[in-house]
């Protein structure tokens, strides 16, 4: 791994776990004063459409701090999820790089996103009407992203 991707990866990391203590001191701050019941998912168009308790604040906690994890570990080590072996290592390498920049980008947003949505839940204020939107925009984009890149990459090396 370059020098480069090493800072990049850590820089990524120190972002998506400053907004993951944000997230919780928010939850430690706020939680008393949170109402019993409140919401937790909004459809397409900003309806609320389920409320629940709220100690399922502590869930979105813990399902953040996993997806950071799960995408930090895939950022930092590509073997665990690069499976092509088939091509040429300029194509390889090439690949890595840009999946490791949508990996890092990806993990930021969904951070902050995640901790946007879990202060508008303790606040019981009506969130963003898009978030499932973005937060689906920010899942498969980068997934996407890396698929076309690859075949673009294996196309014009042939």
């Amino acid at each position: 791994m370059t020098k480069g991707a090493r800072i990049y990866n850590w820089i990524t990391h120190v972002i998506s776990t400053a907004i993951f203590f944000i997230c919780a001191f928010m939850v430690l701050k706020l939680y008393k004063d949170a109402p019993m019941m409140m919401y937790t998912c909004l459809d397409i168009s900003g309806n609320l459409t389920w409320y629940a308790p709220k100690a399922v604040i502590l869930v979105y906690l813990v399902m953040q701090a996993c997806i950071s994890w799960i995408l930090s570990i895939l950022q930092c080590c590509p073997e665990y999820w690069y499976f092509f072996s088939d091509v040429s290592n300029r194509v390889k390498e090439k690949t890595i790089r840009f999946g490791r920049l949508m990996l890092g980008l990806a993990k930021v947003a969904i951070g902050a996103l995640m901790t946007y949505n879990t202060y508008c839940a303790l606040l019981n204020q009506n969130a963003v009407s898009w978030y499932t939107i973005i937060a689906l925009f920010w899942i498969c984009v980068p997934v996407l992203l890396c698929i076309f890149y690859y075949l673009h990459l294996s196309v014009s090396n042939v």
